[in-house]
């Protein structure tokens, strides 16, 4: 009875990683074209036909307000720039990256205040959870951009360049 039981999660969990594979395979399908990094190594994950600038918006939507000012717009699109530069990294120098992070904050805001440190960690690990689910296979690492205002709302601009996997 418990082999038989072995055997059926066995085959379940099969049947969602082919479930998983073929839904990654539908999405990364005409999305883009193979890159290499220049030294003759390359990699079968597509470049990203979408404007960085695009996702980036997109991807910080929640801390974007249309009451914004420009310093307050600047300042989320940049935490959502170091979020999403930090989802490119493995677990482990993720969360040494963040340890480093963490000890800056109260340098730069000057407060010792523990609980405005736990609401920017808990800030920073859902946007890396959101780049994960939205942009799931964008490898690119966000360099800089430009927040630009015009006559109809406003323009970002951003430089990215690709993320060698580590």
């Amino acid at each position: 009875m418990a082999a038989n039981l072995a055997q059926r999660r066995a085959a379940k969990a099969l049947r969602r990683k082919a479930a998983v594979r073929a839904k990654r395979q539908v999405e990364l399908r005409g999305q883009g074209e193979v890159a290499s990094w220049g030294d003759g190594e390359s990699w079968a994950e597509p470049v990203p036909t979408y404007k960085a600038s695009a996702a980036l918006i997109d991807f910080a939507e929640p801390l974007l307000d249309d009451d914004d000012d420009h310093h307050a717009r600047y300042n989320s699109l940049m935490l959502a720039m170091l979020a999403w530069n930090l989802s490119l990294l493995d677990p482990g120098k993720r969360k040494e990256n963040m340890r480093s992070i963490l000890e800056a904050v109260p340098e730069l805001l000057g407060e010792g205040d523990g609980e405005v440190l736990y609401q920017f960690e808990n800030l920073i690990t859902e946007l890396i959870s959101r780049k994960l689910m939205l942009y799931p296979f964008d490898r690119r690492c966000l360099v800089n951009f430009e927040l630009r205002e015009t006559s109809d709302g406003w323009r970002v601009n951003v430089a990215s360049t690709l993320a060698k996997a580590a």
